[in-house]
């Protein structure tokens, strides 16, 4: 008489999907059975198998869309990050695992549309950074980053290459200034082709972008950052304790 398995349901389609792609039986490109199949082959609901799915798209080796299925994108799982931001000394942390690869750098004047989406005051001069961070150990680019800051410290640049602090601690060095509150917001976006060829995944996927704004002592802002993470790349954590009453 046979053993009931004690897994989740879940688990056991999710764990045979795993092995297959794993061991090559099932290589990048090609299409796993249908929702409806997996249903039949296992016994189960068509929410159990949504589940096993999402959870190896979760760890990139799948993409799923509505006309072509789920596909293989990778045989192994990309390192997931796992981030918590609850102080500014954690930003400083993990910079230090990341190494930003600058592409382009730009001086512009805030114009009013600028202003809107910056938060930068009319007739600012900013300078703009743009690259990817890539993580130690990897070549894969863990996201893409726009950073936004006061003209009167361009003289940072000098220094992004050797250094493995954030732009922000830089200045905060070079300067003699004091970051006094970060104010943080993340969302949720499609990654368009432009931005998932830069990260090395499929286009259509979720991306989370995590904005920043950094205020001086005097809470006058001097720095503004956006990054787009794919999906499955971050997760952001943190612990919330009760008030004493």
């Amino acid at each position: 008489m046979g053993t009931v398995s004690r897994q989740p349901k879940y688990r056991i389609v999710e764990e045979y999907l795993r092995k297959q792609i794993g061991s090559g039986e099932l290589s990048i490109g090609d299409i796993l059975p249908t929702e409806e199949e997996l249903c039949t082959q296992f016994g189960v609901s068509r929410a159990t198998v949504r589940t096993a799915l999402g959870n190896i798209r979760s760890d990139g080796l799948i993409t799923r869309s509505p006309a072509i299925g789920s596909r293989v994108v990778a045989t192994s799982s990309k390192q997931e990050f796992s981030a918590s931001w609850n102080s500014f000394d954690d930003l400083l942390h993990y910079a230090k695992n990341v190494k930003l690869s600058v592409e382009d750098v730009d001086k512009i004047i805030v114009d009013s549309e600028l202003s809107k989406a910056l938060q930068f005051d009319v007739g600012r001069r900013l300078v703009c950074v743009n690259g990817v961070r890539i993580a130690q150990g990897s070549s894969d680019p863990t996201c893409i980053i726009e950073v936004y800051f006061d003209a009167l410290y361009s003289g940072v640049l000098d220094y992004i290459d050797d250094s493995d602090k954030p732009l922000a601690a830089l200045i905060e060095d070079l300067y003699q200034i004091r970051i006094n509150s970060i104010r943080q917001e993340i969302s949720a976006e499609i990654l368009s082709e432009k931005d998932a060829a830069k990260l090395q995944v499929e286009a259509g996927g979720a991306a989370l972008v995590v904005e920043r704004w950094y205020q001086d002592a005097a809470g006058k802002l001097f720095e503004k950052s956006r990054a787009i993470y794919p999906g499955h790349m971050l997760r952001h954590s943190m612990t919330l304790g009760r008030s004493v009453s």
